[in-house]
This record gives structure tokens, C-alpha cells and sequence, in this order.
């Protein structure tokens, strides 16, 4: 007798069963955001910002740098709303909040164009290193050449030189050729930038007639760290200011003192007691002109310990030609060292902050001009400091300004480099969250021209633009441009 079941429960058995590579793989249930930001100007918040998600139960707050990514995961579908927080008073983005649409097994990307404009940055003026002239022929004077080609504006550009003598103005301009009379006398280099603000150094600028005599110059050798090696209370030391020199003679006499004792040489060897001792040389030449030069000699006891010597490396000067805001800087501290031991630490501060803590290290450094101290530490917890200036310079942010208006405003965004469709994700705009056929206006920075196309990809018909600034509406070109190509003055 047959067994009838039940065609329910047969379709229950075939639903239920289920046979290795023919399982049935759910779809996914969740989709992503990646968010990008994109800041530039000329002061930028280090910071970062915040970025907010929220609707459909997927709410949260997540930091994200200033020129950075982050993917925000496991969200439902459907559509949420993104809002850039924590943006600097001197900064200011588009389209912020934004709504988007997640779709689940996708990753949607969106874009923050942030642009910052902060205080202006003074520049900083260089006169160039002290000089020294003979006057070959004896007419009284001479030339010179006075350069001020060092100096820097990080923020913009020098727009004027002046160099004065005693507040009163004699020149102008990025390096001077001037003729100078036999004497001693400070020349002032005076910079200002393209914002108003200024800047001053000093150059010493000596003229000697030609039967007339140059000073000498003295040196009086490193610093000397040194232990009392039979631990008797004293040390001896060798003095030694051989380095000195005399350019139009010789030095006839090398004089030493360290306030109380008194030592005549070039090279001395001199008792001192243990202590720290500032030791004072003055070398006079054949003519009877004296210059001068210190020397600290440190004595500690054999139970004592030497401190180290700190070397911070030499002064850098960087130019962001990427207009990160954040350099990457090598700092080297190698060439330190620790007469009796070994150094144990080296600490990199910046602005009061620790910013690296081994002998060699990169790190990011802002623009501007910073000063970075180390301070190494030996094996027996003496330390020493010191300092080395590091430069960032900003080249001066020009380019092609697209406006949504005749008037050259509405929204506007700076371009700097080719642009094959002005419709592309990350270039929000007015018109649709994009710039495509949204232009009405131009304007260009000196030296700077563009070529404006009707279709993506430098296509169709297109427009030269050589002019500083147009209305397209007056050359029946208003929203019309869907690419731009752009060549800078160099």
C-alpha cells in the first residue's frame, strides 16, 4: 500500500534541502562611504574635521584630517545625510550638509573641497652675510653688491626691496649695486609682501682704503668637556686659538683670561678646578686691531659625568610645491655625541609640543618657519639642547577662478591643472552638485590663460581665454564649458 504525502510538506523538503556549491548566497545587507577631504589656502586647521552620518539608524561622528580619506562601513541602504564639523572660522566648504545614497555591496565616494584664507604671514627679509671690501684704487670707494635674494614670503610674495642707511632710503629693488665710501656702516633691508606687511635685517657693509688695515678674526676652538682623570681637583687643558686668522697680516699676540687668571699663546695649557669655566681670547694682529672669541671649558670629576653635546643638524628650507601644508622633514640628530657614554634619548619639540623621539626621524612640518629643538640625554641623565630652523615656503596660490555668476561671483573654485570634465566627482559645484555648463564668468591669474571646451574630455567647441577677466554670457559661451585645459605662466 502507497504512502501519499502530503505536496505542502514535499515543498518544504525541497526548500529545505540543500547541496554544497548550490547554496543560494543572500545578498549583501550593507553598503559604505568613502570620504575624501581636499583643503587648501594659506592657513590650515591641523586638527581636521568631524564627519557625521546620520538617518536610517546608522548615526555616529568620526574624525578625518584635513587632507585625508575615510571609509565609513557597514551602513543600511538608503539615503543619509553627511555633515563636514569642526571647520575653522577661516575655512569654509560647499554643499555642506549633503544628502547621499547608499546602496548596499557599494562603496559611494564624496568629496570636501575645504578652502582656508587665514591672517597673512609677515615675510621674512635676509640682507646677506657682513662684508668686508678693500678699496683696490684708492678713489674712497668702492662697490657693492648688496643681495637681499634670500628673503621669503610663505604665505604670498615680496613686492619691494628698500635699502636704507640711518632710516633714510638710497634703493630698491631684490639685489642693489651701489657705491660705497671707506667706512663701517649698517645698511637696512626693508620687505614687504604682496599684503602690506613688512619685514627688516641688517647688513654691515665695512669699506677699507687701501693702505688701511682689516681686522683680524679670532677663534677660540669648541667647547671642551673633560674629566678630572686622577681626581685630584684640577684638569689640564689646552687652549688653542690657532684657527684665528688675519686676512692683510699676521696675529702677533693671542691673549686669554677667564676673569681672574690671565694666559698669553696661541696654544696654553692651563690648570682649571673642577667647575664650568667661560674662557674670553682676543687676537690682536700687526696693525694693532683686536677681535674676540669665548671658549667654555667644563671639568667634572671622575665620579662625575660629561654631559653630551647636542647637534640638531643644519638650518632646511623646503618649498611645498604640492600645496600640502605638511611637509615631510627629515630631523638628524647623529651627529650628537657624549664624550664619556652614550647618549640614551633624543627629544624633538615643536612650539612646546613633542613631535619625534629617535636620533633620525621624518615628520610632518606645517608651513611656516619653525624652530625645532632636540634635547639628547646620556646615560647618566645630562642633557644638552639644540636648535635648527626649519623653513616651509608656500608658493603663491594662482591659478584659473571659475565663478557661477557674470559678476564674478556666486560660487567659485580655483584650477590649477587640466581638467577633463568639470561634471567629475569632487569638482561640487552649483549647478546638479557639479560645474558642468555652469560657468558664467572667468577670471585669470597674470600670466595665466585657459581654453574652455563644450564637451568632456577637451572636445567640441572650444573658447581662448588670454583676458584677466571675462563675462562668457558677453561671448555667448555663459554655461556652456564642460572641460577646461589651463597653462600657467612657466
Amino acid at each position: 500500500m502507497k504512502t501519499l504525502v502530503p505536496l505542502a510538506l514535499v515543498a518544504l523538503l525541497m526548500v529545505s534541502v540543500s547541496c554544497g556549491d548550490d547554496e543560494v548566497t543572500p545578498p549583501p545587507a550593507f553598503g559604505e562611504i568613502e570620504v575624501v577631504t581636499e583643503t587648501t589656502g594659506n592657513v590650515i586647521d591641523g586638527d581636521g574635521y568631524t564627519i557625521t552620518v546620520s538617518a536610517g539608524g546608522d548615526e555616529r561622528t568620526e574624525d578625518i584630517g584635513a587632507n585625508s580619506s575615510l571609509t565609513l562601513t557597514n551602513l543600511t541602504p538608503g539615503t543619509k545625510s553627511l555633515l563636514l564639523g569642526d571647520i575653522a572660522a577661516n575655512c569654509q566648504t560647499t554643499n555642506n550638509p549633503r544628502n547621499v545614497d547608499v546602496v548596499a555591496g557599494e562603496t559611494l565616494p564624496v568629496q570636501f573641497d575645504v578652502m582656508c584664507v587665514g591672517p597673512n604671514l609677515p615675510p621674512d627679509a635676509v640682507a646677506g652675510e657682513d662684508q668686508t671690501i678693500v678699496d683696490l684704487d684708492g678713489s674712497g670707494y668702492e662697490d657693492v653688491t648688496l643681495d637681499g635674494s634670500a628673503s621669503i614670503d610663505i604665505d604670498g610674495q615680496i613686492v619691494s626691496w628698500t635699502w636704507s642707511v640711518n632710516g633714510v632710503a638710497f634703493g630698491m629693488g631684490e639685489t642693489l649695486s651701489v657705491s660705497a665710501p671707506v667706512g663701517v656702516f649698517t645698511v637696512s633691508l626693508t620687505v614687504e609682501d604682496d599684503e602690506g606687511a613688512t619685514s627688516t635685517d641688517d647688513v654691515e657693509i665695512n669699506v677699507v682704503a687701501t693702505d688701511a688695515n682689516l681686522r683680524p678674526t679670532a677663534d677660540a676652538g669648541p667647547n671642551l668637556p673633560v674629566l678630572d682623570a686622577d681626581d685630584n681637583g684640577f684638569e689640564t687643558v689646552t687652549l688653542d686659538g690657532s684657527a684665528s686668522t688675519d686676512a692683510d697680516g699676521t696675529i702677533v699676540s693671542w691673549d686669554w683670561t677667564d676673569g681672574v687668571d690671565d694666559w698669553t699663546g696661541e696654544t696654553v695649557d692651563v690648570d682649571f678646578p673642577v667647575g664650568i669655566h667661560s674662557v674670553l681670547l682676543t687676537v690682536t694682529d700687526d696693525e694693532g686691531e683686536m677681535d674676540t672669541d669665548g671658549v667654555t671649558v667644563t671639568v667634572v670629576p671622575t665620579d662625575g659625568n660629561l654631559p653630551p653635546i647636542a647637534d640638531a643638524g643644519p638650518d632646511q628650507r623646503w618649498v611645498d610645491d604640492n600645496f600640502s601644508f605638511d611637509t615631510p622633514v627629515l630631523l638628524d640628530g647623529s651627529g650628537s655625541t657624549d664624550p664619556d657614554g652614550t647618549i640614551v634619548s633624543w627629544t624633538w619639540v615643536l612650539t612646546g609640543a613633542e613631535i619625534a623621539d629617535t636620533e633620525r626621524e621624518i615628520v610632518q612640518v606645517m608651513a611656516g618657519i619653525n624652530w625645532i629643538q632636540l634635547t639628547v640625554q646620556d646615560d647618566l641623565g645630562a642633557t644638552d639642547i639644540d636648535t635648527v630652523q626649519v623653513i616651509v615656503e608656500v608658493p603663491t596660490l594662482t591659478g584659473v577662478s571659475m565663478f557661477e555668476s557674470t559678476d564674478f561671483g556666486g560660487e567659485g573654485i580655483l584650477i590649477r591643472a587640466n581638467t577633463n570634465d568639470l561634471g567629475a566627482d569632487g569638482l561640487r559645484g552649483p549647478c546638479a552638485d557639479d560645474w558642468n555648463n555652469c560657468v558664467s564668468s572667468i577670471r585669470l591669474d597674470d600670466g595665466w590663460s585657459a581654453i574652455l571646451y563644450e564637451s568632456a574630455g577637451f572636445e567640441g567647441d572650444s573658447l581662448l581665454v588670454v583676458d584677466s577677466s571675462v563675462d562668457l554670457g558677453d561671448l555667448d559661451w555663459d554655461n556652456r564649458t564642460s572641460s577646461i585645459k589651463v597653462q600657467a605662466p612657466y
